[in-house]
């Protein structure tokens, strides 16, 4: 893969085999996690159809001239690092969010926490203190979203009450399929599909919509088609 080379994964799996190393049932898809876990490999761009992988330091250096190397963090540091990008890019949120989030217990959150707590703004709602970067306030954000599946709007935060209704999590999956938000929440899903050519986006909305935020909608959908190629769209409400 030297030299800016991108290999989709059979193509990986043929230089495996050519190698005598063992790729049957699930076995390559564990080596190309381990691989991708180590920062050997990434993805690269599509070739057709196929995803494919590159080296990751020649493909961060392509992507940003120089590749830098990754930060040599132990213990509360590094929780104290992964903290800060935490509540900088998914706050407002809770301690128990970023417990949550990144796997490690309330104590050992709360140690890393207390290390970037001088560097975040907080906000206390309802009796609970939500913590965010000052940074974000006042930005500007549409008004409707279509979002992907497993988009981390929806799926970074234990308690989602604010995004998502208990009425609709069960038909959203909890959020983790494709939605889209209206106004900060979630107001439905969607999907898309092609037909002869042209992109077709269903949407399915929880309560309904207004007349301005059907137009909003459809908007975003032929936004969406345009970035995946598609000259033609239908959007279907």
């Amino acid at each position: 893969m030297e030299g800016g080379a991108a290999l989709t994964r059979q193509e990986l799996v043929g230089l495996f085999r050519r190698a005598k190393i063992n790729t049957d049932d699930i076995r390559m898809s564990f080596l190309l996690l381990d691989a991708e876990l180590e920062g050997l490999v990434c993805s690269g761009p599509r070739k057709g159809k196929q995803f494919s992988y590159m080296l990751m330091e020649e493909r961060v250096g392509m992507s940003a001239g120089t590749a830098q190397r990754p930060l040599a963090l132990e213990g509360d540091a590094a929780i104290g690092e992964l903290a800060g990008r935490y509540f900088r890019s998914r706050g407002p949120a809770t301690l128990q969010d970023f417990s949550w989030w990144c796997g490690l217990t309330l104590g050992q959150a709360r140690r890393g926490f207390e290390l970037v707590k001088g560097e975040l703004e907080c906000a206390v709602v309802n009796g609970q203190a939500y913590w965010f970067s000052g940074e974000a306030v006042g930005k500007a954000v549409p008004p409707v979203l279509l979002l992907p599946a497993y988009d981390e709007y929806a799926v970074a935060y234990k308690d989602r009450s604010d995004l998502l209704t208990e009425e609709y999590a069960k038909a959203s999956f909890n959020g983790l399929k494709p939605v889209v938000v209206v106004n900060g929440r979630v107001a439905g899903m969607w999907k898309r599909g092609l037909e002869k050519g042209k992109m077709v986006v269903e949407v399915k909305s929880f309560g309904g919509l207004s007349k301005g935020n059907r137009v909003s909608v459809e908007r975003a959908a032929r936004k969406f088609a345009l970035f995946a190629g598609s000259k033609e769209a239908e959007v279907r409400l």
